[in-house]
């Protein structure tokens, strides 16, 4: 059976659905009201992957932060700050 002959409620059924899934689409996958926002300086992108105990005190230490940085924000200053502090 094609989609083009198919009765008119299992037709009017899937055009609901392809309009429902549009319309969720495009509501639910950005939150506009709090954008992060990127460095103005491009520089070297680096892959790291850190174990889930790493993952959670880096989010317990950036929640502490006023502006809440995503997590790639937070390392650049947790590494700023490791720097700074080693002579």
């Amino acid at each position: 059976m094609f989609i083009d002959d198919a009765p008119a409620p299992v037709m009017r059924l899937f055009t609901d659905l392809i309009s429902w899934y549009h319309d969720s689409m495009n509501k639910a996958t950005i939150d506009r009201a709090n954008p992060q926002k990127r460095t103005t300086v491009t520089g070297e992108p680096v892959m790291v992957r850190i174990q889930p105990d790493m993952a959670k005190a880096l989010d317990d230490w950036r929640r502490k932060q006023d502006d809440l940085p995503g997590r790639p924000e937070a390392i650049r200053r947790l590494v700023e700050m490791a720097l700074k502090g080693k002579k």
